[in-house]
């Protein structure tokens, strides 16, 4: 088993559970933690959080160092919107942070209430892929 060269875990409000749970309505602080985890400087990272899911509430998602192009559900964070992505020393660290709100109980109906996933999905040109599912609960 090999360590990729750029490691990353996400958390939901502090949780790195890999099925994190929140309330309808309710707002989500979500922070990437990265890793060099080679010997040299890995230059011109990007992170890359594809949103799906139609229990988010589009509106509500902010990036802190990082661009949300609404049109794609992407949040993009690289050397353009955070300088410190530019070149990582060897086993230099760093966070990539952004939030959003789920929509209430009673605004999404149908099938999307029962265990509706939204996928996060982080790409670096550096070979790394991280899978996450949310999920939002109607009740509080």
């Amino acid at each position: 088993i090999r360590r990729p060269f750029v490691s990353a875990d996400i958390f939901f409000n502090g949780s790195d559970s890999a099925n994190f749970v929140s309330s309808a309505g309710s707002k989500v602080e979500a922070v990437i933690k990265w890793r060099n985890n080679l010997a040299y400087q890995v230059s011109d990272v990007s992170i890359i959080v594809n949103i799906n899911g139609n229990t988010v509430n589009k509106a509500s998602i902010q990036a802190d160092d990082g661009y949300y192009k609404s049109s794609d559900n992407i949040i993009t964070f690289n050397k353009a919107t955070d300088r410190t992505l530019g070149s990582l020393e060897p086993g230099q660290e760093g966070e990539s942070k952004f939030s959003f709100s789920s929509f209430g109980a009673g605004t999404v109906t149908g099938s999307a209430l029962i265990n509706p996933p939204l996928f996060w999905i982080f790409w670096f040109p550096v070979r790394f892929d991280c899978y996450q599912t949310l999920y939002c609960l109607p009740f509080s």
